[in-house]
């Protein structure tokens, strides 16, 4: 190998903006949906465990089923 890039978010790649456009996108698919700021003010930067126990108040579900969805959903948005 010759070289790595390591890329920090909004460097190359704004990869938060994805991420987000992502996760909305699936949420309203299931019925979820959230308005931008509403989620992000929510459910931003909480560790995964801490985002389900949200989720669950917020949506009164269980959102176990989601996080593989949602992981798909992502990895096919970034190879988009």
């Amino acid at each position: 190998m010759k070289l790595t890039i390591f890329d920090c978010d909004g460097v190359l790649v704004n990869s938060e903006e994805i991420y987000l456009a992502a996760e909305l996108e699936f949420l309203e698919s299931i019925g979820a949906g959230f308005e931008p700021k509403a989620y992000m003010q929510s459910f931003m930067g909480l560790s995964p465990s801490m985002w389900k126990r949200s989720f669950r108040i917020a949506w009164r579900r269980k959102p176990e089923h989601l996080f593989r969805a949602i992981s798909m959903l992502k990895s096919s948005t970034y190879r988009q």
